[in-house]
């Protein structure tokens, strides 16, 4: 089974138990117009904000700052009902938004010049007054980050999980990741050096990573560590990832063990291309990753069609709220 990869360059990631991440109170009604939005304080970037909509006709608006000009990725999880999530900058003109159907988690990875941006969030579909939603709007770095991570802590240590961005211009060559772990003192308790697929990352792209408890790199993490900083080495690359491939996603199958995904992918090239994955990336309401599933073909000739077939294991997990299918290759 293909092993999955790294995490962002001098990132501090902090392990917490348990699905929901830690969220600002809700500090009242928001405003409801983009007049009081703009006459309001602004909403702390980089942190989750709890907040509810009252009916289906209710109307939040909060105002966040881009200090410099870059990219940002805006998230709208934790969803009762159907929302939708729209960016508008201060002249009121809508910029981007996204509003996928049912209770899936709404997400904008977007570039914005410096200043302020005003973001609306309403029901398109049904509300509840009694459950919170998450919303989070984070100004990215120009380099590697993670875009998203979820941990879990249990007796058999942690499992990390969660995908990286390459928020740059260039092909990125990732080399490994260096994982430190810390007791809950805040003193160091060991190290380790973790591999990573050979394959480069296009920019704006990202691709997923996966710690645990007992890898043949790290072997096993120290008993007492309660929290731990990634770090990973990468470097501009001129490798590309061959161009062509089409993956075409088809059915779904559940037992009670597992998760089935099957579909084709197609060799539009005019090479032989080798070593491709089809990917299946499962994710939580507020947009983590909760598990991946991989399937290899090993060869595809030009105009070559072949199946695949992905599982994931679902002992321990819940339904998923979304999926996303991919087809990458590794060297």
């Amino acid at each position: 089974m293909r092993r999955a990869l790294s995490v962002a360059a001098c990132t501090t990631v902090v392990a917490t138990s348990g699905w929901m991440p830690s969220a600002a109170a809700a500090a009242g009604d928001r405003p409801d117009s983009f007049a009081a939005a703009k006459s309001a304080a602004a909403s702390p970037t980089r942190t989750w904000l709890r907040e509810t909509l009252s009916s289906t006709s209710d109307r939040d608006w909060f105002r966040f700052t881009m200090a410099h000009s870059g990219r940002a990725l805006v998230r709208l999880g934790h969803l009762p009902a159907d929302y939708a999530l729209t960016v508008f900058n201060s002249q009121h003109h809508a910029v981007v938004g996204s509003d996928r159907a049912g209770q899936r988690f709404e997400q904008i990875y977007h570039a914005f010049a410096a200043g302020d941006y005003f973001v609306r969030v309403t029901s398109s579909s049904g509300a509840n007054a009694h459950v919170a939603y998450l919303l989070n709007f984070r100004p990215l770095a120009r380099r590697l980050v993670i875009a998203e991570s979820r941990a879990t802590h249990t007796s058999a240590g942690f499992t990390i999980r969660g995908e990286l961005l390459n928020n740059t211009a260039s092909w990125l060559r990732l080399q490994r990741i260096h994982v430190t772990w810390f007791n809950k003192h805040g003193d160091s308790v060991g190290t380790c050096d973790e591999g990573v697929i050979p394959a480069p990352i296009a920019p704006l792209h990202r691709i997923e990573f996966d710690i645990q408890n007992g890898e043949p790199n790290c072997g096993d993490q120290p008993s007492n560590a309660a929290s731990y900083t990634l770090h990973v080495s990468a470097a501009k690359t001129a490798d590309r990832t061959p161009a062509g491939l089409v993956l075409k996603p088809g059915a779904k199958t559940q037992s009670p063990k597992q998760r089935v995904y099957k579909g084709t992918v197609t060799n539009n090239s005019n090479t032989t291309l080798t070593n491709i994955y089809p990917t299946i990336i499962e994710y939580d309401g507020i947009g983590r990753a909760l598990a991946f599933g991989y399937d290899k073909i090993a060869t595809l000739r030009p105009g070559q069609t072949r199946t695949y077939s992905a599982a994931i294991d679902t002992a321990g997990l819940p339904q998923p709220n979304s999926v996303r299918e991919r087809v990458s290759i590794t060297d």
